[in-house]
């Protein structure tokens, strides 16, 4: 006696059976979409009105320790609103490289921070602070970048990338501020 483990279905069953499953997943998707707010009918893509900006200023600073170091910080002024900050200091890395990236006081040790001195030619510098938290101050330093001339002879240069994917200010409910950058060398 042996015991078999398929079982006959009718012809077509299996067909039938692929048939409701695609159509649930597809009801399911739609309602899921529709909770999200896909399904309004509404074509034209949403966009938020600008609030205050944040006067972003980079400022290059020199060091009184070492004349082979230059400190570079990023600073804000009318950033009551600012929540959440994603950008990137650039620097020519023939002339100068990173040594460290550090918060200033505005960021302090509530917000959720990432920088890092590994990227090639730019140093990304971004925080966030976490529901109904904000900033200490509507001004001061967000961070500083400390740098060692890699040739004493050449003059640095030092950016900060305005492109609106790679410089993002948001305030606490995630609208986007606008941002007027400065760049003192």
């Amino acid at each position: 006696m042996s015991c078999s483990a398929s079982s006959q279905r009718p012809a077509g069953t299996d067909r039938r059976l692929k048939q409701i499953a695609a159509v649930l997943a597809t009801f399911l998707l739609a309602a899921w979409l529709f909770a999200c707010g896909g399904g309004s009918g509404d074509t034209q893509p949403q966009v938020q009105p600008e609030q205050s900006a944040p006067d972003l200023q980079l400022s290059l600073t020199a060091t009184p320790l070492d004349a082979n170091r230059i400190v570079v910080s990023l600073t804000a002024a009318d950033a009551d609103e600012l929540y959440q900050l994603s950008c990137r200091v650039t620097y020519d890395p023939a002339v100068v490289q990173p040594v460290s990236a550090v918060t200033g006081v505005l960021v302090d040790e509530r917000a959720a921070v990432f920088t890092s001195t590994q990227p090639a030619d730019y140093v990304p510098c971004a925080f966030t602070y976490h529901p109904g938290e904000s900033m200490p101050a509507a001004q001061g330093e967000l961070f500083s970048v400390e740098f060692t001339l890699a040739d004493p002879a050449a003059t640095p240069q030092f950016g900060l990338v305005t492109d609106a994917e790679f410089l993002i200010a948001n305030d606490n409910t995630g609208r986007r501020l606008a941002a007027s950058v400065e760049v003192q060398p």
